[in-house]
């Protein structure tokens, strides 16, 4: 995609970063939402928002750049609502004593997911050509969306080899899948710790929590795009991740509560 339209490093950034714009917004709106309103109908708007957009992604990259981050935002604008939601349908539908391991479960399968695109991408792009990948994972965005809101219309609810460089790329592989895999075991703690600080306000809180993480998501992988452009190499990058990830998991352990705070 960006060899076609031969955007730079710094371009694939920006692109990247006007999804999270639209991602950080809906997490507050979608946390409050999800607490007035309806989480269900929250969700299932999300999902077929983002699948749509995800869907006419080709389109709008063969209209314009600006057309493109328009989409992404909107892209992210439907996506942003997910999570939150998720947060406030696990309150009506796991008792107290089993919502951290219903997290844990849940988000887990975002990891899961991006592994299987991660896998799959490569070769519906070998057999169909890059536009594919969002025509398909848009549609089983769509595919997905329905069958949960059919799920979710219970009331419950409501209530090796010898190569070297064949070497190093699969010790890379191992290494990147080995990031994601302990990635996952963050949903056990940080994504269910709203439900232990208050119940009632779980979605909120996850919406605001995540919409702080998303802003920074932001800027990052506009920054990413600078630094690569800059010095064409992953290092510091991984470099900077790797201390963030240090920072956050000390300031965690240090000022997080298990306890209720509030209703």
């Amino acid at each position: 995609m960006s060899e076609q339209y031969g955007w730079s490093d710094t371009t694939k950034g920006a692109i990247n970063s006007a999804f999270y714009i639209g991602y950080t917004l809906t997490n507050l709106v979608g946390g409050y939402l999800a607490s007035t309103w309806s989480a269900k109908q929250v969700l299932g708007a999300g999902v077929v928002l983002w699948s749509i957009f995800t869907i006419t992604t080709p389109i709008a990259a063969a209209g314009s750049l600006p057309l493109l981050l328009g989409n992404r935002a909107v892209m992210g604008a439907g996506e942003g609502v997910t999570f939150p939601c998720v947060q406030n349908i696990v309150k009506f539908w796991c008792p107290g004593d089993v919502r951290s391991r219903a997290l844990a479960l849940i988000y887990s399968g975002g990891q899961l997911g991006t592994i299987v695109a991660l896998v799959t991408a490569p070769l519906i792009i070998q057999n169909w050509g890059w536009p594919a990948v969002f025509e398909v994972y848009g549609s089983l965005g769509l595919l997905g969306g329905a069958l949960c809101v059919l799920v979710m219309a219970a009331d419950v609810l409501q209530s090796a080899h010898n190569n070297p460089g064949e070497l190093e790329m699969g010790e890379a592989v191992g290494a990147l899948t080995a990031t994601l895999a302990l990635g996952g075991f963050q949903s056990a703690g940080f994504a269910a710790n709203h439900q232990d600080i208050s119940s009632r306000y779980a979605a909120v809180l996850f919406g605001i929590t995540n919409a702080l993480s998303s802003l920074m998501g932001t800027f990052s992988v506009y920054a990413t795009g600078l630094i690569l452009d800059a010095s064409h190499s992953w290092s510091l990058v991984f470099e900077l991740v790797a201390a963030f990830y240090l920072v956050g998991a000390a300031a965690f352990v240090t000022m997080a509560s298990a306890e209720q705070q509030f209703e």
